[in-house]
């Protein structure tokens, strides 16, 4: 059984230490590389903006993981491995859209945990609400507009879009979950997951000469799978919609 151990939180607080301690270049965001999408969030600019992120992240990292694990504790036989793997998938998503939004805000200078915090933040806040109190969501509210007000004075340079984009993205995936039901672990591994079905997508159509509905077609085994996946995306949406529109007329 997974323990309720924050490792992945754990070994993101390391790596933020370490990536500040030890003389390094740091890694400018470039949307070719692969790894910048992830790297500026590691970065920090000084003690107290370390401190601020990884107090912060010690406080809901765990409560993410805990809510993970327990999500798939339900399972009929849960791996050990599935939990990190969704928290990492979920740190992992907050971290791209965070550091995207500040790259076409600003540019490739910027740095900080902070966007997949706001992430953490909204993220529990609509899928977990009562994981995370109220007065951390209206906190982080008021810094958000603190933040906005000291860089349009130019006391202070903020990564703004970063603090929106990651607040959003974990927000909006909270509540894709929440309102249709979704586990957290298998939406997040889903999401992480897209980038390497898009590779095997292209190579499909590479093989196939550019038809690739002819070919799915020559193969039962494909094609009985892509009618199942097509059944679930879509027959899943519709039998909820009917059992809500049905309880609403016994109601009425």
């Amino acid at each position: 059984a997974y323990l309720p151990v924050p490792y992945v939180s754990a070994c993101v607080v390391v790596a933020c230490v370490l990536a500040y301690a030890v003389p390094h270049a740091r890694r400018l965001f470039a949307p070719s590389d692969a790894w910048s999408w992830f790297a500026p969030a590691l970065e920090h600019a000084g003690p107290l903006h370390l401190f601020f992120n990884l107090y912060w992240l010690h406080a809901l990292g765990p409560l993410a993981e805990g809510r993970i694990a327990a999500s798939l504790g339900a399972l009929a036989t849960p791996h050990a491995l599935l939990p990190p793997l969704a928290t990492v998938a979920l740190y992992a998503l907050l971290a791209a859209a965070s550091n995207a939004a500040q790259y076409a805000a600003t540019g490739p200078h910027f740095l900080g945990l902070s966007g997949v915090v706001f992430g953490l933040v909204g993220f529990l806040a609509v899928a977990h609400p009562d994981a995370m109190a109220p007065d951390v969501v209206r906190l982080f509210a008021a810094w958000f507009v603190i933040c906005v007000v000291l860089t349009a004075l130019r006391l202070l340079p903020v990564a703004n879009a970063a603090h929106g984009a990651g607040a959003a993205a974990g927000a909006a995936l909270g509540w894709l979950m929440r309102r249709n039901d979704y586990p957290v672990a298998a939406t997040v591994i889903g999401l992480l997951l897209g980038r390497m079905m898009e590779g095997e997508l292209v190579r499909t159509l590479q093989i196939s000469g550019g038809r690739p509905f002819a070919y799915l077609m020559e193969r039962p085994i494909a094609m009985g799978l892509f009618v199942v996946m097509i059944l679930v995306l879509v027959g899943a949406p519709l039998l909820k919609s009917l059992r809500r529109h049905r309880q609403r007329r016994t109601g009425a």
